[in-house]
């Protein structure tokens, strides 16, 4: 980035090159419209990704944004059953949000789980993936399958760094990945990384996450806000 400093520091044509070369990375990096919830049917949509990405707060963030300030019909699916803590911390959310929760564990009881459902919008929360295991990878595809979602976001924590997220993101690409979810975006000093990931994963970024409070602290991708983040250590 050596050659972008100078650049972006030039004196006088220092304003224009920043504003051309935000253009170039604004245009660069694909942007997801987010969740759109479908009318007279439900809306199924999963969150996927390695573990620690924070999957379980994401959905529960979702189902307030969904519950709370959109009154719709909501309902959390979670296949992270091997994480007790994973599951009790969202049947607290429910009680407190006001969303319906199930459990499963299986193929099966998934599609029993979207069958007997009639809510506006279905979340399915899911374990933790190495993706280095294929086994894991192909025991969660075939959730997946098992669900039919509209949508599937793979989330990547965003002090993850880029050689590895990267990795993720091919790993997951046996999959069916509609969108890319950055959580902890508040947690590094150089947000304009995520960009970079954004870019070379060519895969739209739908939205980002910036702490733990629940309702809050997510938005929908915005690719100036992006762009601006990638130049903010060349003022």
């Amino acid at each position: 980035m050596s050659v972008l400093t100078s650049l972006v520091q030039s004196g006088e044509n220092g304003g224009l090159i920043r504003k051309k070369t935000q253009e170039v990375l604004r245009k660069a990096v694909k942007i997801g419209s987010g969740i759109q919830v479908k009318e007279g049917r439900s809306t199924v949509v999963s969150l996927v990704g390695p573990t620690g990405s924070g999957k379980t707060t994401t959905v529960a963030k979702i189902a307030a944004d969904f519950a709370l300030s959109r009154k719709m019909a909501v309902s959390v699916i979670t296949a992270d059953t091997k994480r007790i803590a994973a599951v009790y911390q969202l049947k607290c959310y429910s009680q407190a949000i006001g969303f319906a929760l199930k459990a499963v564990y299986s193929p099966q009881e998934i599609r029993d789980a979207v069958r007997s459902d009639s809510a506006q919008l279905i979340l399915m929360d899911t374990t933790g993936v190495n993706s280095l295991n294929k086994k894991e990878l192909d025991q969660l595809g075939a959730f997946l399958s098992a669900l039919g979602p509209d949508e599937v976001y793979l989330l990547l924590s965003a002090t993850t760094g880029f050689k590895n997220s990267i990795k993720t993101v091919n790993a997951f690409k046996s999959l069916p990945v509609t969108g890319l979810l950055f959580t902890k975006v508040d947690e590094i000093s150089t947000p304009g990384s995520i960009l970079s990931i954004a870019i070379k994963a060519d895969t739209p970024v739908c939205y980002l996450t910036d702490g733990r409070s629940v309702p809050g602290n997510i938005e929908l991708a915005d690719a100036e806000k992006m762009a601006e983040w990638a130049l903010r250590n060349y003022a």
